[in-house]
C-alpha cells in the first residue's frame, strides 16, 4: 500500500491518533527481528516517540508518499553502481536483499 496507494491509508491515519499507532506498530513488528513482540526490538519510549512525531508534524502522508515516488523510479537509476566508500546491514529477518 505505501508503494501503490499511500494516499489511501493517509486520510484516515491523519484523523486517528490511534489507528496511526496501530499502523505504525503492526510496521514496527513486521519490519523488525522481534518475532512477533514489538518489546524485544523497541521500548514503549521509542514506540510513542515515533508515533508522537509522526502525529505532531503530520508527516505520515509525506513519509509514505517517499514510497510511491520510489517505485515510479526508472530501473536503470535504480541499478546505478555507488562510487564512494558505502556500507550497509543484514539482518535475519530483514525484508529489503542487500547489494
Amino acid at each position: 500500500m505505501h508503494r501503490s496507494k499511500p494516499q489511501t491509508a493517509v486520510f484516515a491515519l491523519a484523523d486517528s491518533p490511534s489507528g496511526l499507532a496501530a499502523w505504525i506498530v503492526e510496521k514496527l513488528r513486521a519490519w523488525s527481528d522481534c518475532g512477533g513482540d514489538v518489546a524485544r526490538s523497541f521500548t514503549k519510549d521509542e514506540t510513542f516517540t515515533n508515533v508522537t512525531l509522526c502525529w505532531l508534524t503530520r508527516t505520515i502522508g509525506s513519509s509514505m508518499r517517499m514510497h510511491h515516488a520510489n517505485a515510479a523510479s526508472p530501473h536503470a537509476q535504480l541499478a546505478r553502481r555507488v562510487e564512494v566508500p558505502s556500507g550497509f546491514s543484514l539482518s535475519p529477518g530483514g525484508i529489503v536483499r542487500g547489494p
